[in-house]
């Protein structure tokens, strides 16, 4: 996740995967994004009226039981509308 102007001209760059155990079948999964600095009130009323302020993209890799391997990319960001709306790139499956 990324904030601030201008966003979607900023590089992405995601950390290596990390192997994790397997997802049994139906198991709901998730995690959280965080920004790693304090986002001061007056910042985060700034960040909620500017389109293209606050982006999360990620990549998801997974397999299925007989071997194929699967990569699925995704970002999109916020308006300040409230709406999020998807990146011209990096939006994909593989």
């Amino acid at each position: 996740m990324i904030i601030g102007a201008h966003l979607l001209a900023q590089p992405r760059i995601l950390p290596p995967a990390q192997p994790t155990a397997p997802l049994p079948p139906n198991k709901v999964d998730f995690a959280s994004a965080f920004w790693p600095d304090r986002v001061t009130a007056e910042r985060y009323n700034e960040l909620l009226n500017t389109d293209e302020s606050i982006l999360v993209s990620g990549k998801i890799n997974y397999s299925d039981a007989r071997g194929g391997s699967y990569e699925t990319g995704f970002c999109f960001f916020y308006l300040k509308s409230g709406a999020a709306a998807y990146c011209p790139t990096g939006n994909y499956i593989k």
